[in-house]
């Protein structure tokens, strides 16, 4: 067989994995906190997303610091008598619910089917112009959470002192062993650059490293934040529309921004090639560009590093069934997916317990 090169997929499991606190979830609770913070300063707070003020027959006084243990937490307090707490994005309102529900929340894929539902509604009503606004109107909510998104990613970075994990250095080294005579694609889903401390530590040949998403730290490659899913069978009503706003947070016109689509594109039609999860949670948000890497004719295998919770529990077979909706040719998948006896966690519990004490 010919030379074999490898791409390792960075994904935000990878950051969880050495304390980074980078979910949906833990974001929306860090936007509430500060917004409540900034009240207390003031005793009023307003954005794109919220407004914070006592009504009109409130004393104005600062919100217990006890209250803010949680996202339910803040909202309860927000939402008793004594406070007016005015959600200006129904779609913020809605992700922030479903966080305090799941304690998990994919903002991207909640996007999405909000823009889906405004459709349904045009379809009802036949109300351009209405349509126009209520997109306008999330499309103004994305870039908030947007930009706020940069911002708690930057504190995390900069509030957290962050060392190579033993078990990871190990993966990338057996790889690197692999990969001596081919070629290695770092595909960095992440915003941030967790992945450069290991390639501070090892010096791989013939190394690309594509930070696809873009990155906080990079003006000439900034953060691509939407959906990606143009096979999903209702995204064609979004291109009937004719609405060119409706497409404004679809990624696949954001990776015109910059040649890293190009560049991972002419990586994997340049020779046969294993695939490395690390971290991916393989969402629908991202199914198209997963999908050209691995249902390519060069894929030869895919490698999963699994979230080990102890002997007994892991997410392998989650993340199969993940991987599986990626698939249009499902024959495919299961000769591409290694089984769990050739797959490994991506660190072990007592790994990750050291990562979070850094």
């Amino acid at each position: 067989m010919d030379t074999i090169n490898h791409i390792i997929i960075i994904g935000n499991g990878f950051d969880l994995a050495h304390g980074l606190k980078t979910k949906y979830s833990d974001f929306i609770y860090w936007y509430l906190k500060k917004a409540v913070i900034k009240y207390n300063k003031d005793l009023v707070y307003d954005d794109d997303l919220i407004s914070i003020k006592p009504n009109s027959n409130a004393v104005r006084y600062p919100i217990p610091e006890f209250s803010m243990s949680s996202t339910e937490q803040i909202i309860n307090e927000l939402e008793r008598q004594e406070y007016l707490n005015h959600f200006k994005s129904e779609f913020f309102n809605s992700i922030v619910r479903k966080s305090i529900e799941t304690n998990w929340v994919d903002i991207e894929n909640e996007y999405y089917n909000t823009l889906q539902n405004l459709i349904d509604q045009k379809i009802r009503t036949d109300e351009t112009t209405i349509f126009k606004k209520e997109v306008s109107n999330l499309n103004l909510a994305m870039a908030t959470i947007q930009n706020e998104l940069k911002f708690y990613l930057t504190s995390q970075i900069r509030d957290l002192e962050i060392s190579p994990m033993t078990e990871i250095l190990d993966h990338l080294r057996a790889i690197k062993s692999n990969a001596s005579k081919a070629n290695t694609l770092i595909l960095n889903f992440n915003y941030t650059s967790t992945i450069g401390i290991y390639l501070q530590e090892l010096v791989i040949s013939n190394l690309t490293r594509l930070d696809i998403h873009g990155s906080i730290n990079d003006k000439y490659n900034p953060i691509i934040f939407g959906y990606g899913d143009e096979m999903d069978k209702n995204y064609s009503r979004i291109e009937d529309i004719e609405d060119d706003e409706a497409l404004a947070y679809m990624k696949s016109f954001s990776y015109f921004k910059t040649d890293q689509y190009n560049t991972l594109i002419d990586f994997i039609n340049s020779g046969q090639y294993v695939v490395h999860l690390m971290g991916h949670s393989c969402g629908r948000s991202d199914r198209l560009l997963l999908n050209r890497i691995f249902e390519n004719e060069y894929c030869h295998k895919i490698k999963v590093y699994y979230h080990h919770i102890d002997e007994n529990h892991n997410d392998y077979i989650s993340k199969t069934m993940a991987i599986s909706r990626l698939f249009v040719n499902k024959s495919l998948m299961r000769d591409k997916v290694l089984n769990i006896n050739k797959c490994k966690p991506l660190a072990y519990a007592h790994e990750l317990e050291l990562s979070t004490m850094q």
